[in-house]
């Protein structure tokens, strides 16, 4: 048999029953040795027919137990032989040839291996997407069974430190596809060991822009804690979309989801976070209301103004603290507008005193034109109002008042 350059089916069969033979006496040197020579049909020089290749995966499955190098030398002939077969026939036995190795293998937990095999395929398919997405690209998907895709996540799960073991994982089951991925995100919502959660957490985000969509979809979900869950996810995902996705999740209702969103918002590290953050004021709980006033003090950004004029006159009643803050960040943003805003602030008697004394400050902080003439006009019009005749105080003492 190892004199043979070319097997017919006769031989084929003679061979495998040698194997069969060799691997019951446990001489898998020899078993190895036959096997690795019928897979030398694949080199190039050795002009493989279409019935040869085609019992490649029967070959497989008879070698199946023996785990020696053959696997990987199998790997790299059929990753070799991928890019020169035209597509078409040939092709497709050589495609199916690889989704073979990586099924065997991943019966014997030998992830790596199936991810050497898909690599292979997924970079034939990305060159040349025209020719290949239909062929390699379409078995990615067809690497690996329900069942072994369940055993990956388990794995990864059990050995949480391993980064390279979870890197395999998430490529894995980016190649498995949604079906898969939903695997994950359903285990998550199920797990209720923090710890847990966090690695299932690291595990999808490593996964990348095909978890998304399922990420996206948890935002609407009736449980709490999957959608706590979901926003974390948009985060480490590093969704391009986040603003607009968890813009609608600063109106839940449970407080550490609308915690879970600001964090999420806050690491993007976007300015145009400070819009969607002043717009959500009213629907905020007091705590995290007061953290998202604290970031739109460090923002400084002009957009902001129409919503924190609307909740400081409308939705600020009863919450003198949360309204000074709000002033605060107001009184942050440079420019006449803000400057206009304070003067009405203080000029406005249905409001705290205490949150009116803050736009007093702030306006006499600022020492510009507009800041002086609001608060002349405002003590002009209100000259018994208490804070007027302390604004007039004050503007006497540094001289811009005769």
């Amino acid at each position: 048999l190892l004199a043979l350059k070319h097997f017919n089916r006769h031989q084929f069969r003679r061979m495998l029953d040698l194997l069969r033979d060799l691997i019951k006496g446990v001489d898998k040197e020899n078993a190895s040795h036959l096997a690795n020579h019928y897979m030398r049909l694949l080199a190039p020089e050795s002009e493989a027919l279409p019935e040869e290749i085609g019992r490649i995966p029967e070959l497989f499955g008879v070698v199946a137990s023996m785990r020696t190098d053959f696997w990987h030398k199998s790997a790299l002939l059929l990753a070799h032989a991928l890019p020169t077969s035209e597509p078409g026939f040939p092709h497709q036995q050589i495609v199916n040839c690889n989704v073979a190795l990586a099924k065997n293998s991943a019966i014997y937990e030998d992830f790596a291996l199936v991810q050497t095999v898909g690599s292979a395929l997924e970079k034939l398919a990305r060159k040349e997407p025209e020719k290949h997405q239909a062929c390699c690209g379409a078995a990615l998907s067809a690497l690996l069974t329900p069942t072994a895709i369940e055993r990956a996540i388990e794995i990864s799960m059990r050995n949480r430190e391993d980064a390279t073991g979870a890197r395999t994982a998430a490529t894995l089951l980016r190649w498995a596809g949604p079906a898969a991925i939903g695997k994950v995100f359903q285990q998550l919502e199920d797990e209720q060991v923090t710890n847990n959660r966090f690695a299932l957490i690291r595990l999808i985000a490593r996964i990348g822009p095909p978890a998304l969509d399922l990420a996206r979809q948890r935002l609407s979900h009736d449980r709490w804690y999957v959608v706590r869950n979901a926003c974390k996810l948009l985060a480490e995902l590093k969704d391009p979309d986040l603003l607009r996705d968890l813009a609608p999740v600063l109106r839940h209702s449970d407080e550490r989801v609308q915690k879970a969103a600001v964090v999420a918002i806050m690491e993007s590290r976007s300015r145009a976070r400070s819009l969607v953050f002043a717009e959500s004021l009213p629907h905020l709980h007091p705590q995290v209301l007061e953290e998202v006033l604290s970031d739109l003090l460090f923002l400084k950004d002009a957009a902001a103004l129409p919503a924190l004029e609307s909740f400081i006159f409308r939705d600020s009643q009863g919450k003198t603290r949360l309204a000074m803050l709000a002033v605060q960040a107001l009184a942050a943003i440079p420019g006449k507008r803000a400057e206009h805003l304070l003067g009405k602030i203080l000029s406005d008697s249905s409001l705290d005193a205490a949150v009116r004394r803050v736009a007093m400050v702030a306006l006499t902080r600022c020492d510009t034109t507009t800041s002086i003439k609001a608060m002349h006009e405002f003590i002009g019009s209100a000259p018994a109002d208490p804070l007027a005749q302390e604004c007039e105080r004050t503007l006497k003492a540094t001289g811009r008042l005769a």
